[in-house]
């Protein structure tokens, strides 16, 4: 079955957009200016349209164990960050998809997470699927993904969703490969993702660890990454995510804080 993959690797899309959008003179979008409701359903809308098509994103439904662990992962990185907690309009949610052959995770508006069961089977401990799926989560709490859709001309588009407007959702989807993210955004995200590691009491390390085994799969540039020219070398983050988690306290950086066992345990159960 031929897969399409339109995030890279560890690398996410938050829409966070609205018809009051207001643009600064550098282009970038003023995202703080977008209530939570606004964003919630404008991912809701979008997270329907993904899970039903069961082609390219069939959902993961084999164990139920896996799903829980999953999300249990998930609400424990959403506890740990501090930058854009849950309220009654916001809340985060993680989906496993039923891809093994794609190492891969994305976000979209409103909280909602997607991994890849071919991400969970090339982690070797809960650390390093933890430290995935932070980055994910800090590109939502950043709303890094406003000003690539804004640059990108999806503006109009998502306005016509938020309006009602669903024939528009498979223009964005496609629309969103050709988007061009900046190495900041990378770069912040990693860092976020080693301090919510540290908060929930993993090995911060184990983000640093997964960027490792993604060059020894793909190299230093991954073959997904082709179309964000500006998206930084896995070197270059693996580099800097050395110096961010030397930054960090010592208390958590140790074996057993990488929860090898317990992650082999339900990663055998996929």
């Amino acid at each position: 079955m031929k897969t399409r993959t339109p995030w890279a690797v560890i690398f996410c899309i938050p829409i966070v957009i609205t018809s009051s959008c207001l643009l600064d003179t550098t282009g970038r979008v003023c995202s703080w200016f977008i209530s939570d409701t606004e964003e919630s359903s404008m991912g809701d809308t979008l997270k329907l349209a993904i899970l039903k098509d069961t082609q390219h994103y069939p959902p993961y439904t084999r164990n139920q164990a896996v799903i829980r662990y999953v999300d249990s992962v998930g609400q424990a990185i959403v506890d740990a960050q501090t930058m854009r907690p849950e309220n009654s309009n916001f809340k985060y949610d993680f989906t496993v998809i039923s891809l093994d052959t794609v190492v891969n995770a994305f976000a979209i508006p409103g909280g909602h997470v997607f991994v890849y069961s071919g991400l969970i089977k090339a982690c070797s401990t809960e650390a390093e699927l933890a430290g995935v799926m932070a980055h994910e989560v800090a590109h939502i709490t950043n709303r890094h993904g406003v000003q690539a859709m804004c640059n990108a001309g999806l503006v109009g588009f998502v306005s016509k969703v938020i309006l009602g407007d669903s024939s528009m959702i498979g223009q964005i989807l496609d629309g969103m490969l050709m988007l061009k993210f900046s190495r900041d955004n990378e770069f912040e995200a990693d860092s976020c993702s080693a301090t919510f590691l540290n908060r929930a009491k993993w090995n911060p390390s184990g983000m640093k660890n997964f960027l490792v085994t993604l060059k020894n799969l793909y190299g230093d540039t991954p073959r997904y990454f082709e179309p964000f020219t500006t998206h930084p070398s896995t070197t270059d983050r693996i580099t800097r995510a050395i110096r961010e988690i030397g930054r960090l306290p010592d208390t958590f950086k140790n074996d057993s804080c990488l929860y090898r066992q317990r992650f082999l345990q339900v990663k055998g159960q996929l």
